[in-house]
Formats: structure tokens, sequence, C-alpha cells
């Protein structure tokens, strides 16, 4: 028994000799008679590796004997990923597994990675370019990067773990280029209608975007607007959960304030939320006062008569809750000095005609070199401790007060 070439290129068959002739005929089992050729040639070494799609396979030497190598190469527009040549060994078998691959252009696409906050392997051009473990593998964004395809549980699963949801693994080893399908669970339903989506395990360690979001079915989504009312903002809301609205600052409601989800819909919404409106007020005694309204905002002004000044608030606003948000000023009088040609000699000392509060009769009695303005005077006290007082006045004010320059 020994080995010939049925034909250069074709691998090594083993052949016998038949008769005393020195002819040799091929031991192939449909073919006993085809004789093949003598082992002039030396049989080659290793089997024929299937040249990529889209690429070429050139080798060296031609006949595959022991220590020849394979040669890969891309058509243009493409880029080698995986091993870029395979040497055959002695025992006839190529030094690794051909899983070369050609692949459209894969360059590292550097806004991408910056907008992504990806982190990037070592690039490279063919596996020549990176260590030993590793493989130069398109990696998406990042481009040709020199990766640790066989390692395991390269990828955390718990990171395309989210609520409500399953993951199936392929494969299950979590090594690079792992594809995660992640699809809702049972008695869950997609948001958007979206079944299942796939991430793939990169080169990082990180997964590939995307996202699936799944909630129960029966669950609320989407609630009523109610005018002039706002509410919490939430994904879903669970069977049976309810949610309240609140009326916006300057309206009120008069009714319930929520809706409760039931069995995947909403209550019925009999929520309304109306406007406030602040009540009327009177302008001060001895004073006025300006409306702009009395609804939510709306302010009102207010302004005393010549002689008067203004004790409090000169502007009030309607609150949200239906409130002016101060109490409405008084206007005091008070005391001025006399004109030139005007000269009275005024006592020290005041006497009360009327001791009724908020509208009453007073003897108002200005300091030395002062009278007082605007005031209603309603006589002349005559006498005081039996005397004649013709420069002390009795007026009218409907507010007790006390000024500077004077006393009552």
């Amino acid at each position: 028994m020994k080995q010939a070439c049925v034909e250069r290129e074709a691998s090594c068959r083993d052949v016998l000799s038949s008769d005393d002739t020195g002819s040799i005929y091929c031991n192939l089992k449909a073919l006993n008679s085809l004789p093949c050729l003598t082992d002039n040639f030396l049989c080659v070494g290793c089997e024929f590796v299937e040249a990529p799609e889209n690429g070429n396979v050139i080798y060296d030497p031609e006949n595959r004997t022991v220590g020849s190598t394979a040669y890969f190469s891309c058509s243009s527009g493409y880029v080698l990923s995986g091993n870029a040549h395979l040497e055959c060994l002695e025992t006839k078998e190529w030094n690794a597994t051909n899983d070369v691959s050609c692949v459209a252009e894969c360059n590292r696409d550097e806004a991408q990675v910056t907008a992504l906050r990806r982190t990037c392997m070592k690039t490279c051009v063919t596996a020549d370019d990176c260590l030993r473990d590793r493989l130069c593998v398109c990696d998406g964004v990042c481009g040709l990067s020199c990766i640790p395809t066989t390692r395991e549980n390269y990828c955390d699963v718990t990171l395309v773990l989210v609520d409500n949801t399953v993951v199936t693994l392929d494969p299950a080893t979590l090594v690079f280029g792992t594809v995660a399908t992640i699809s809702c669970s049972s008695g869950n339903i997609p948001i958007d209608g979206t079944r299942e989506i796939q991430r793939s395990c990169l080169g990082n360690g990180d997964w590939s975007d995307g996202s699936l979001t799944c909630i129960p079915s029966d669950a609320c989504r989407n609630p009523p607007e109610i005018e002039n009312a706002s509410r919490d903002v939430k994904l879903y809301y669970a069977n049976g959960e309810r949610l309240l609205y609140s009326c916006n600052p300057g309206y009120t409601s008069g009714s319930n304030s929520y809706l409760r989800c039931v069995d995947g819909n909403w209550s019925e919404a009999n929520i309304r939320c109306i406007a406030v409106q602040c009540p009327a007020l009177n302008a001060p005694i001895d004073g006025g006062i300006s409306y702009y309204g009395t609804d939510y905002n709306d302010r009102v002004e207010f302004s005393c008569d010549q002689g008067f000044s203004l004790h409090g608030e000169s502007v009030l606003t309607c609150q949200g809750d239906g409130t002016w948000s101060s109490d409405v000023p008084e206007c005091t009088g008070y005391c001025q000095k006399p004109r030139e040609d005007v000269m009275w000699v005024f006592n020290d000392s005041c006497q009360g005609i009327n001791s009724q509060p908020n509208k009453c009769g007073l003897s108002y009695l200005c300091d030395d070199g002062y009278f007082p303005i605007n005031q209603k005077v309603i006589g002349r006290v005559q006498k005081e401790y039996g005397k004649r007082t013709p420069n002390r006045y009795v007026v009218q004010v409907r507010i007790l007060f006390t000024q500077e320059h004077g006393t009552r």
C-alpha cells in the first residue's frame, strides 16, 4: 500500500499494485480499474480551503505540501476579517480553522464613537496586528479592532435584562458577537408594537444600542388631558391605580380630582378646573381704588385723597387660592405747616369729643406751627378748663390714629 496522486491538484489517495507489470491502480470503490499516475509527483499535504465570499485564496507553493501557506485576500470594497493566512502542518492539517471572511469596509467612525461614548479596542488591518489570543474583526463604529473573540462571559447579561422581559443568548457563552434576543415575558406587551429586539456583544464588553419596553397587558397608558390641570407623568399605570389631577394655580376643582385604571381602561373623567375669583374690595375711607379685575393674578391699586397718607400695600394681587395678597390699606390724615398768612396758636393737648372707634368725632390738635388739612371741621371747642381756645378745631375722622406732628 502506498500513496499517489490521482491528478496534480487532487489529494492523496491510497493505491495498490494489482499485477506483475508494475501498473498501479486506484483503490476507489466505484472506479477499481482507473489507472493512477505513478508517484512521480509529491502528494499534497493539506486539503483545499474555501475562498471567502467576495475574496480569494492563493497557495504558496501551489501543491499545498507541508509548510505551504494559504493567503487570503478580498475584493475591492471589502476588508478581511479573521486570519489573513494559514500554514500547512506536518499532520497535513491547517494550523487554524478557516473562519476568514470578507466584509464590507469597516472603518472607525470617530464622530459616532464620541457620540455613543464607546470605548474601542486597538485598531487593526489583519490579525497580524493583534496579540495571539485576539482576532482582527469588525466592531461596529469602532471599525476593525483586535478582539478576544473566544473569551467567555465577555459581556454582562444583566445589562440587557429589564423588567417584564426574557432574554435568549446565541451563543450562551457570552463571547464577542453573542446576540441577545429580548422579548416580552408572559402577561406583558410591548408599548410600541415591537415584539423583540436584538443586541450584540461588542468589543469593549458593552452591548449594542437597543431597548424594548414591556408593560402588563392590563395596565393603562395615555390618560386624558384635563383643561387647566396637571398630573404626574408615568410610562404606565397598573390596574387599579389612581391618577391624581391637580388644578393649575388660579383654578379650583369642584368634583373628584382623580381617575382609576380598570383592566386597561380609564374610568370616566368628571374633573373640571374652574377659574377662581377674589372678592370685590371697597375703597378705603378718604381714598380711591382702581380695579384691573378679580381673576387670578389680577391687580387692584389704592390711593388716598390729598392730605391723607396710605398705610399698607398700595397694590394687591389676586392669589391662586382666591384671596388677595394683603388687607385693604388705610388712609390717615396728617398735619402740615400753615401758610405764611395764617397765624394760629395751638394748645399742646387734645380732648376727645366722641369715643366711638372707626367713625367718630375727635378734637384734633396739631403741634405748634401745624394745622389739620383735608379734615372736615365740625366746630370749635370754645372752652377748655374754663378757658377760651379759639384755635382748637374739632375735626371729623373715621379711623383712630396718631400722626407725626400731631395728637388727638
